[in-house]
């Protein structure tokens, strides 16, 4: 049995069970909101975990999906919430949540799991160091609290972008969603800041010719080509999307000697899958971003045609089994 543990409405999720099934695969999935909306059953005297009507026996799953799980400052209880509770125990109740889903983990310790939940939660800035050491270009990166030392770093790059350590945060205003995005830091954005500010990443602004999303999965890459130059909305960053005017997306073959120190580096900070950011410059030189663990695919695939949630399928099916004798994914 394979078990997905995904969010309600997650279209790649969606896309690989059906695929599953097609295949001969059994499956089985619990969004994250199941555990607020569903009786659970997560108890320390027993195996198997109890969610709404299912009834999951750790013995019987093979492999484990970790797609996309958690978001409680999402849910509609949260959203509640934020009408009579302060700001910190809004934080300890996310804390809380994340815990439980923590739990999961646990009971499911001897199954494969495609995207570990312990792995997922990395410095953007440890990342492009350890990149670099492999040997893959990277764009000079600081981080800075201070106008000055800003104002220094503006003067050497010319041209700074920033953005965040973490994971952009996306915040949901009634029916409306904000985003964070890659920002170019501006003169007039300079002007408005005070002495001292919050720590931030800011790196020099590469120039390019396209960017590149890397799908990768368990040891082999799926390149796309973003024509994200072609428009001046896209061309900072390439997710702030003109639904107007569309990025091109084009299959491309990275160099070998690229794949090869991404394939490194994602198994240095033991991921099996992920999508990787890359910027191709005028130079024709190679400029590494960073890793999404769990970032989205369905781009890549339906854009490039190269069948990738059939592939996590077979994949999935593959190590429930336990009869890889052949690796078709």
């Amino acid at each position: 049995m394979i078990l997905i543990l995904s969010n309600h409405g997650d279209y790649s999720s969606d896309i690989v069970m059906d695929h599953i099934r097609m295949l001969g695969g059994d499956c089985q999935r619990i969004n994250s909101f199941d555990i607020l909306n569903k009786p659970i059953n997560l108890s320390l005297n027993n195996d198997f975990v109890s969610i709404g009507e299912k009834i999951i026996d750790p013995d019987n799953i093979g492999a484990v999906w970790f797609r996309k799980f958690g978001f409680f400052r999402r849910s509609q209880q949260a959203l509640n919430h934020r009408k009579f509770l302060e700001p910190t125990a809004q934080s300890y109740m996310a804390t809380e949540f994340s815990k439980v889903i923590g739990v999961f983990e646990n009971y499911f310790s001897n199954s494969f799991w495609l995207t570990n939940p312990n792995r997922i939660l990395l410095n953007k800035f440890l990342v492009l160091k350890r990149a670099q050491l492999l040997g893959l270009l990277i764009p000079p990166t600081y981080i800075v609290n201070n106008l000055q030392e800003l104002i220094n770093i503006k003067k050497k790059e010319l041209r700074l972008i920033s953005k965040s350590i973490y994971d952009p945060l996306i915040i949901q205003l009634g029916r409306e969603s904000y985003s964070m995005y890659t920002t170019e830091i501006k003169e007039e954005d300079v002007l408005k800041l005070p002495n001292f500010f919050l720590p931030s990443m800011v790196q020099k602004a590469i120039p390019k010719q396209f960017e590149l999303r890397v799908f990768y999965l368990m040891g082999k890459c799926y390149s796309m080509a973003i024509m994200s130059q072609e428009d001046k909305e896209t061309s900072v960053d390439y997710r702030k999307y003109n639904f107007k005017n569309p990025n091109r997306f084009l299959p491309y073959d990275l160099p070998n000697d690229i794949e090869q120190k991404i394939i490194r580096l994602m198994n240095e900070l033991s991921l099996n899958t992920g999508s990787i950011d890359l910027i191709l410059t005028p130079d024709n030189e190679y400029v590494f971003l960073e890793v999404n663990p769990t970032g989205q695919f369905g781009m890549v695939d339906y854009s490039c045609n190269y069948g990738l949630h059939e592939k996590v399928a077979k994949l999935l099916i593959c190590e429930d089994k336990k009869k890889c004798y052949e690796k078709s994914y």
